[in-house]
């Protein structure tokens, strides 16, 4: 199915995540924790949706880094958080 890029710092989430996504027939590549990372993998390998935590490390926070992905790399971003507002 798809090829999915995690960017979540927390460990165990990520992890869950990748588990459910193996469950449902796709590959989620190795879970990354930053906007430096992801770009870095976004660069390197194909992509076909990225799963994006909104508070992360790195140059740039989740939606910023959204953003340079959507203008680069034109692969579609869901965004994640654990955040009410």
């Amino acid at each position: 199915m798809s090829t999915i890029l995690i960017v979540e710092d927390e460990l165990l989430i990520a992890a869950e995540i990748s588990q459910t996504l193996v469950r449902l027939g796709h590959t989620p590549l190795e879970p990354v924790d930053s906007s430096d990372e992801a770009l870095g993998v976004l660069a390197t390998q194909p992509v076909e949706l990225v799963l994006m935590d909104i508070n992360i490390s790195g140059d740039c926070d989740g939606i910023a880094a959204a953003l340079l992905i959507r203008r680069q790399f034109a692969v579609p971003v869901v965004f994640l958080t654990a955040r009410s507002d």
